[in-house]
């Protein structure tokens, strides 16, 4: 059954539909592969074997009798540990909090499953599911597929090193500064950070006795190894949650689809912020542009110049760590030297940059300055607008470099001779672009001399994730898709 693996969700559904393969024989492939290959790469670190084949088996007797749960009828899924999964033990990442186990459903949990999706594992996070590397407190680091000396990235990066290893068809990741980015651009896989407030967060590190307070910058959205399953599963994500009024009952507009690159004006960017990025890096999206020239398309290299990157890297981190500053350790929150200690707690996780200077001060803000940053934002979300409107979409890097080596975190990095910060380097692409609040589709583009993936930031106008997806969807038509590593 190893033909099973790397096959698209669609692909899956179609061959559960027509009874080419049972749903227990599909489940039964992907736990044999994760038998196979987890021990060296680590991304599922939880599996509940025994009710998926239970499901599995309830799924096939369904279809016998012309019963069809939904599109994602039988189709296994794992599900990233930041989500509540009831029985499944959800550990967030959180040191000492590996044996909770949900008694409720994240909402994407719920909705994945009415539309007849299996939820048969977890995948791994780093601690607190808080880093752009992968490594848990309890269950460990996990590998990228293209190198085991490299990290998959994070948070997210268990869902895609899982998805390049052919263990998963479809995951669910989230992303407050690059979360679900990074991790398929290092690891050449696809996600989409939806329009912000589009997905239901409910059930999304959800700790008891304390408050809901992060309800910005984060967003929610699918993981894939196609841009067909990206569409297939964000229409079901989205929309109204009874446990969240934040959420708009907004419609997935099926207006008609683009059908050809010609005549789409595209907006590329090289550099973002002084932060550079590696040759290989530069080649790929030279590449990419010349080919969607070449189909048509025109092409400018510019940046959003009203959109300043250096304002926006400060209102991420004042709004992010005014929010977070309930649920940190009581060290931090309750003790007079609480102005202070922010610092050194930002600096150990991420080093002397702008970004742990703006968390640390975010903690210290009054409501009056978490009010100012959120107008701030107001402001740079209205700049990125406007630049949208004159183009279809903007491209630029997710990372200045492809999957590093692992390390010790906030070791810096060197990128064509330059020094630069661990948090700044990842931070400058994907923590501003955050605050404009709009879709942004990652796909892979190419790979660097070392053959490791390298992906590309696919940005549209609020509101207009169907479209982005659909051009998405014909980008990869002439770049490519995906491609399984080496050993898989």
């Amino acid at each position: 059954m190893q033909e099973l693996i790397f096959k698209q969700a669609t692909e899956l559904a179609q061959i559960i539909n027509d009874k080419q393969y049972s749903t227990v024989e599909v489940l039964e492939a992907h736990l044999a592969q994760i038998d196979k290959h987890n021990n060296d790469i680590n991304a599922v670190v939880t599996l509940d074997i025994e009710n998926a084949k239970i499901q599995a088996k309830a799924a096939d007797e369904a279809l016998s009798r012309g019963e069809s749960w939904g599109v994602l009828h039988g189709i296994p899924v794992t599900i990233k540990d930041v989500y509540e999964t009831q029985g499944i033990r959800s550990s967030y990442g959180i040191p000492g909090n590996s044996d909770y186990i949900p008694k409720q459903d994240a909402t994407v949990v719920t909705k994945l499953k009415q539309a007849g999706a299996i939820i048969f594992g977890k995948t791994n996070i780093p601690t607190n599911s808080y880093d752009w590397q992968c490594e848990h407190p309890d269950f460990g680091r996990t590998n990228n597929p293209w190198n085991l000396n490299c990290t998959p990235g994070g948070s997210s990066g268990g869902a895609a090193a899982a998805l390049a290893a052919g263990f998963t068809p479809l995951e669910v990741g989230s992303d407050v500064g690059g979360s679900i980015r990074v991790p398929a651009h290092f690891c050449g896989v696809f996600g989409i950070r939806p329009t912000e407030q589009s997905v239901s967060g409910i059930g999304h590190i959800r700790i008891e006795n304390y408050p809901h307070s992060v309800r910005n910058l984060v967003s929610y959205g699918p993981m894939a190894r196609s841009i067909a399953d990206l569409k297939l599963v964000l229409p079901l994500l989205r929309g109204s949650d009874l446990q969240n009024w934040e959420v708009p009952p907004v419609p997935w507009v099926r207006e008609n689809q683009i059908a050809e690159l010609k005549g789409l004006k595209i907006a590329f960017t090289q550099e973002i912020g002084g932060v550079p990025v590696s040759g290989d890096t530069k080649k790929c999206l030279q590449n990419l542009a010349s080919s969607l020239e070449a189909a048509g398309c025109h092409i400018e290299e510019t940046t959003p110049a009203e959109f300043d990157f250096d304002e926006a890297l400060q209102v991420w981190g004042h709004i992010q760590g005014f929010e977070l500053s309930p649920v940190l350790p009581g060290l931090i929150k309750n003790t007079p030297l609480r102005k202070i200690l922010p610092y050194f707690y930002w600096r150990y996780f991420f080093d002397d940059s702008p970004v742990s200077t703006s968390l640390a001060q975010g903690m210290g803000l009054s409501a009056n300055g978490y009010f100012q940053a959120l107008t701030k934002r107001d402001y740079l979300i209205s700049t990125m607008e406007k630049f949208l409107t004159d183009w279809d979409l903007w491209l630029c890097p997710v990372s200045p470099t492809p999957a590093f080596s692992h390390r010790r975190r906030a070791t810096p990095f060197e990128i064509e001779g330059k020094t630069v910060p661990y948090s700044l380097a990842i931070a400058m692409y994907n923590n501003t672009t955050t605050v404009a609040a709009n879709p942004i589709v990652t796909l892979p583009i190419g790979k660097s001399q070392e053959g490791l993936p390298i992906g590309v930031q696919v940005h549209g106008k609020r509101w207009s994730d169907k479209r982005l997806l659909d051009i998405s969807e014909l980008i990869v038509q002439v770049i490519g898709g995906f491609e399984k590593p080496n050993g898989f």
